[in-house]
């Protein structure tokens, strides 16, 4: 499951939250404007009945158990420019690798359509294998900004 949405939308507060999202509610708080549960809240058009959140009586002194640092991030997918840049007999070769690293071809389908999105990891990750073959100058089909709900 990918806990993203882009970044226009973010802006605009046109996206959902995850399930089981814990809000912030805590104006008091040190440092909620680099935490991405203070800021949802706020963005957020929809507005839910309930939901957990963390209440404005709380005040950390040894900084917030929930604390979600605001983390913007660039997501790729796609992978026509980047194959259609090899040479003929090594295509097939990183073409296997490429879905080896995304476990199945419906995967790595997902990615290619735009249904999935690469992380900054896993672009990387792909980057690698061609440079493995003696291509360095990969670029994906299609690039997005995203505020990203996953802490890693």
């Amino acid at each position: 499951m990918h806990y993203e949405i882009k970044y226009s939308d973010f802006v605009k507060g046109e996206f959902t939250t995850p399930y089981n999202w814990v809000h912030c509610l805590n104006e008091n708080c040190e440092i909620k404007k680099r935490c991405t549960r203070w800021h949802v809240i706020r963005k957020m058009k929809q507005k839910d009945l309930c939901g957990k959140c963390i209440l404005p009586t709380s005040n950390p002194v040894e900084g917030c158990k929930l604390f979600h640092k605001m983390k913007k991030i660039k997501v790729a997918w796609g992978f026509k420019k980047a194959l259609g840049n090899v040479k003929a007999c090594d295509y097939k070769a990183i073409r296997h690798d490429i879905i080896k690293t995304m476990s199945n071809r419906r995967d790595f389908s997902r990615y290619d359509s735009g249904a999935w999105k690469l992380t900054e990891n896993q672009q990387e990750e792909i980057k690698r294998i061609f440079a493995d073959y003696g291509y360095d100058d990969v670029e994906f089909d299609f690039y997005e900004e995203m505020v990203s709900f996953l802490n890693k």
